[in-house]
């Protein structure tokens, strides 16, 4: 099965008139797997990509220079919240990785229009400028700005960046 899903894929990229939509779940980002993403997107052998919004948010992380770490089984969840991590399966990310990537979106919030309504391909699209721009590490992101390549999360709102601007809009109704 995967033989054929890989002479599907080669044929589908191969196609000029067929556009690529790829879609990723899971924790490839803390597995250390969205390398490939990355690539497929450098190779242009993707037209759009829409993955979790935990994989973007682990990828964006990771681009800033934070790490993922192995977590021991012998360490349970609570031990690692006490020590601010968070377990994803066998890996771990600490809180303020996670605190990083809030205070550099807040930083790009700041300087969208409040007026208009966003989407998730806007935010994404965004971070990945400020990757670029910033000339930090490779990431899904910068790979898909660089690229033209955009990325949508359907469920953005049930992940840390959905989160993060649910935040920042509280924040703003509070200033008035």
């Amino acid at each position: 099965e995967i033989g054929q899903a890989t002479d599907l894929l080669e044929e589908m990229v191969r196609d000029p008139d067929m556009f690529v939509i790829a879609t990723f779940s899971g924790a490839l980002t803390p597995g250390g797997m969205d390398n490939g993403v990355r690539i497929m997107i450098e190779r242009k052998m993707v037209d759009l990509v829409i993955p979790t919004g935990a994989l973007i948010t682990h990828g964006f992380s990771r681009s800033l220079g934070m790490h993922h770490y192995f977590a021991s089984s012998e360490v349970s969840d609570a031990e690692y919240a006490e020590m601010k991590g968070n377990r994803i399966h066998r890996v771990l990310e600490l809180e303020s990785s996670l605190d990083h990537v809030e205070k550099i979106f807040h930083e790009i919030l700041m300087g969208t229009n409040s007026e208009r309504v966003h989407s998730s391909r806007y935010f994404t699209h965004e971070l990945g400028r400020y990757l670029h721009e910033t000339n930090l590490g490779p990431g899904i992101l910068k790979s898909a700005y660089e690229n033209g390549v955009p990325v949508i999360i359907p469920a953005f709102f049930d992940s840390e960046l959905g989160l993060d601007v649910d935040a920042f809009d509280e924040a703003l109704e509070e200033q008035g």
